[in-house]
């Protein structure tokens, strides 16, 4: 697979495997607050911020779950390297004046799978459990995350039955988190990951698309580490859009900063909600209009389905959009398990490694 990247972030597909799955790791040693430390200030403003990933998921039916267990303690000798520095947003929620919000830009990699039919659950859930510890073999992960495919609400573009199309019929993902595109790209082109994804992935599952955009988190440590109890558990959208045209892609990432105003809101209650350009790395761009994600992590279904049932969401997501600058191409939820402070060595116990 040929690496490029476009427009400052990347998206990469692979035709080989696919389901999902999610779990989480956190920096709390020394090494990380030296990293942070490291990683850069903003018109005197310190940034003190890195990235963590999801948490991991459950599965169908019958769902377990799949604790984690794993705390890492280094970044394999790497510091945090931002995507870009900072940028300041002003905040008009509320009554009272407010001061700017300090952001940070970071990678949201996913691999979005398609499970074979032919493969049991507990294999599936072993396959992801090796991929999801290369967060500990390979230098520069920040975090990661995996879990399966649920369907929220009457979401038309996400989950089993879906008509079949390049970003549909997935029935689990992994995620990772990085603070830059070099970082992600050199990640994806390891050798370590390559053979597991070999080994691991492209035997268990009938499709693999890769997928990563470059979003701006809030410059505060449980946002970007997706630190303590209520990020363990909840529900992950990832969404996907076209952009209609070269005029609208102003407008487009307002209104996907609009809808992430509203997802955390009181009438949804997601922890955090953030967008940004994608790319593809490995494919033919083939002149493809840009596009644009956006990943929301709610508590749970209750508040995922609230998401995707705000007026502007349905309206998207059904073609309805009145502001018509965005075309939808995928609506994903996938479920975060919660972490038990443990490590199984047995993948087929319904736990990650």
């Amino acid at each position: 697979m040929m690496a490029s990247c476009l427009a400052g972030t990347c998206i990469l597909t692979t035709s080989e495997t696919g389901r999902i799955c999610s779990a989480s790791k956190r920096h709390n040693g020394p090494e990380d607050r030296a990293a942070v430390s490291q990683a850069g200030s903003c018109s005197g403003a310190p940034m003190n911020c890195r990235v963590p990933l999801a948490s991991h998921g459950a599965a169908h039916a019958n769902r377990r779950v799949l604790p984690l267990g794993m705390q890492a303690r280094h970044l394999g000798g790497a510091s945090f390297k931002p995507m870009a520095v900072c940028s300041v947003q002003n905040d008009g929620a509320g009554s009272g004046p407010r001061g700017p919000k300090l952001t940070v830009k970071v990678v949201e990699y996913f691999m979005l799978l398609e499970a074979s039919p032919q493969c049991s659950e507990e294999e599936l859930l072993a396959a992801l459990g090796e991929m999801w510890t290369l967060q500990y073999l390979v230098p520069n992960v920040l975090c990661a995350s995996a879990g399966a495919v649920v369907q929220v609400g009457d979401n038309p573009v996400s989950g089993p039955g879906v008509p079949p199309g390049p970003l549909s019929g997935f029935t689990h993902a992994l995620h990772y988190r990085f603070g830059n595109v070099e970082v992600a790209d050199g990640f994806r082109r390891s050798d370590k990951v390559r053979e597991a994804t070999a080994t691991q992935l492209a035997r268990r599952f009938d499709r693999i698309v890769e997928l990563a955009a470059v979003v701006e988190v809030p410059n505060e440590l449980g946002a970007i580490f997706r630190r303590g109890g209520a990020w363990e558990a909840g529900v992950e959208h990832v969404l996907v859009a076209e952009v209609a045209s070269e005029d609208a892609a102003q407008g487009a990432a307002q209104f996907l900063a609009a809808l992430g105003e509203l997802a955390t809101s009181s009438a949804c209650g997601a922890l955090l909600s953030s967008s940004g350009p994608v790319a593809r790395i490995g494919v033919e761009e083939g002149g493809a209009a840009p596009m644009l994600a956006m990943v929301t992590q709610v508590p749970g279904v209750e508040g995922a389905s609230a998401f995707v049932g705000l007026p502007p969401v349905q309206g998207l997501l059904e073609g309805r959009d009145s502001s018509g600058v965005l075309r939808p191409l995928m609506s994903l939820c996938f479920e975060v398990a919660p972490t038990e402070g443990r490590r199984s060595s047995s993948p087929a116990d319904g736990r990650l490694p």
